[in-house]
């Protein structure tokens, strides 16, 4: 199994910096080295994205296939955050720069949050992500989320996963949130799981750890490994694994299993 890079794996670093620490190649999760063939561009990082920022990196790093990922600034209206449930009416200028950056770098898929119900309902925000993808030049992928105090986020039970899922849109699956809706809910639900990592329309898998009560993207232990990870061989062709564990937490918490 691969587990692809992502610059959230050192937050608060500029992308330039995120990328050096990523290179040196002493880079591991759950015991596995992380590959840099396919890297995403995540919000956790310092700065503005722009088109002299993304081909320095491309430039730096040319076997790179980079992507970019959910609220990244941007030099349009970039400090606010902008989700899937945000009507396109108010978030247009900033998904068409997104959707521009990405095509500059020849990115094979964006992907971002669902977002909160204070903006959409799930219905709501599964017809603004339908017109987001007529915006850009390659798919749009949702991520679904997790259980909150106030119910504040979209896609964060079973039910609305497999909603999800059943929608036609493309979807990035995060397994650590999947790991607080099973604390919430009190079940884990496997055939639902293997479903949705199977479908052709998982397009990411993201990987990291945290106790089941808050997504705090630990890093994963090889001999304290979740209770997902041997799903993760069932991901279907379409799927890219990328890790997010913080590189600066490196103790494992009780609970994760």
């Amino acid at each position: 199994m691969k587990l692809n890079a992502a610059t959230a794996m050192f937050p608060g670093e500029t992308y330039v910096d995120a990328m050096e620490k990523l290179s040196t190649g002493h880079v591991s999760d759950a015991g596995l080295p992380v590959s840099l063939s396919q890297v995403q561009l995540c919000p956790q990082n310092h700065g503005v994205l722009s088109r002299e920022l993304l081909c320095t990196l491309q430039d730096g790093y040319p076997e790179t296939v980079f992507r970019l990922h959910a609220t990244c600034r941007l030099a349009v209206n970039g400090f606010r955050r902008y989700e899937a449930s945000t009507p396109l009416h108010v978030s247009r200028a900033y998904f068409a720069e997104m959707a521009d950056l990405s095509a500059a770098i020849n990115a094979p898929v964006y992907s971002l949050h669902a977002g909160r119900r204070s903006e959409a309902t799930l219905a709501e925000m599964i017809w603004n992500a339908s017109l987001l993808q007529d915006i850009f030049h390659c798919p749009v992928a949702i991520e679904g989320l997790y259980p909150t105090r106030g119910e504040t986020l979209l896609v964060s039970t079973w039910e609305e996963y497999r909603t999800l899922m059943e929608s036609g849109l493309c979807y990035a699956l995060d397994m650590s949130h999947l790991n607080i809706v099973s604390t919430h809910q009190r079940e884990w639900d496997t055939g639902l799981v293997k479903a949705l990592l199977e479908h052709p329309n998982c397009l990411e898998i993201h990987v990291s750890s945290n106790n089941g009560y808050s997504d705090t993207h630990l890093p994963l232990i090889e001999d304290a490994l979740p209770i997902w990870w041997p799903d993760l061989h069932l991901a279907g062709p379409n799927a890219v694994i990328f890790t997010e564990s913080n590189q600066r937490a490196r103790l494992p918490v009780g609970g994760s299993q």
